[in-house]
């Protein structure tokens, strides 16, 4: 499960923007969960790693789906969250994740992402999700 003990600006983060991010890291880390990861993302959202660049929910959820093949867990340990804008509200978040591989392969990777907010059925959705990724070992 994510480690969620991050360094954030309480007064200038909404509560329900740092449920809605514990939510997703949580989700993340849980198989079972790509559904419920997915349904974090407005309806046109774009998810952008590298090339590659799922659009729309049903793509995002298979990208999560598809990041489980070879992978028997992992733990998201996001270190920090920044505000960059507030409106559209876009965050910067820092953090390490710590793979068991199938076949008892440990890797770990740092991360930085880049995530732009829309209002979507009086919620707060990710529109964009950037992701810087480095595997470490």
């Amino acid at each position: 499960m994510a480690i969620l003990e991050y360094e954030y600006d309480s007064s200038a983060l909404a509560p329900e923007v740092k449920r809605g991010i514990d939510f997703l890291y949580e989700a993340a880390d849980r198989k079972e969960a790509c559904a419920a990861w997915a349904g974090c993302f407005s309806k046109n959202a774009k998810l952008i790693k590298g090339d590659y660049g799922p659009t729309g929910v049903p793509e995002l959820q298979k990208y999560l789906e598809e990041s489980w093949n070879n992978t028997d867990s992992r733990v998201h340990d996001v270190k920090k969250v920044s505000i960059l804008n507030e409106s559209p509200l876009t965050l910067k978040i820092e953090g390490v994740t710590t793979y068991q591989r199938s076949g008892g392969k440990e890797q770990q990777g740092e991360w930085t992402a880049e995530q732009s907010y829309v209002d979507e059925d009086g919620w707060k959705k990710i529109s964009q999700y950037k992701i810087n990724f480095n595997m470490l070992y």
